[in-house]
This record gives structure tokens, sequence and C-alpha cells, in this order.
């Protein structure tokens, strides 16, 4: 019973890369067009917009999920806080940054 079993491991190994890929690619796209859109629009714009399509992207998975809770919504909403003044700040930061850094 030890083939299927290594299979299935290099198969969810596979897996893991490409999603870790996919991560890579989507970060790289988010930092190309927010630093194209900074050019015209805020952080905080460029944040809104960013929440948007990420809750189009997110919204059809969570109902498909059925029912989402939390029983610890205070540290949720930490963790929102936190997470929002580090996109503000890495948003802020590649507007700042010139074009040769980049």
């Amino acid at each position: 019973m030890r083939a299927p079993d290594s299979r299935l491991a290099a198969r969810n190994n596979v897996v893991g890369a490409l999603w870790m890929g996919a991560t890579v690619l989507c970060f790289m796209a988010m930092a190309v067009a927010a630093r194209q859109l900074s050019d015209t629009m805020s952080t905080a714009q460029i944040m809104v917009l960013r929440s948007f399509v990420g809750l189009f992207a997110a919204l059809p998975l969570a109902l498909a999920a059925g029912r989402i809770a939390t029983r610890r919504p205070l540290l949720h909403l930490a963790r929102n806080g936190v997470h929002f003044v580090g996109q503000f700040a890495w948003f802020y930061g590649i507007a700042m940054l010139s074009l040769f850094i980049l």
C-alpha cells in the first residue's frame, strides 16, 4: 500500500508547487497594476479597487463552501486591520519607488 500513498504525496507536491507559482504570478500582476494605477489614482482608491476585484473572485468560492462563520470575530477584525495597514504601506511603497528600482 506504499505505492499509492507515495503517488498521492507526489501529486500533492506538484499541486502545491503550481499553487505557489500562481500566487507569485498574482503578486507580480498586483505590483505592476498598482504601479501603473498609482499615476492616476490614490493609494486608497487602488485598495478599494483591489477589494472589489478580490470580493468578486472569492465570492463564488465562499458561496460554494456554504455557511461561513467564526467563533472569534474580534481576532478576525484585528487581523483585517493589520492586513489593511500592510496592504496600504505596500501600495504606497510601490508608488514611491522609481521605475529604475522596479
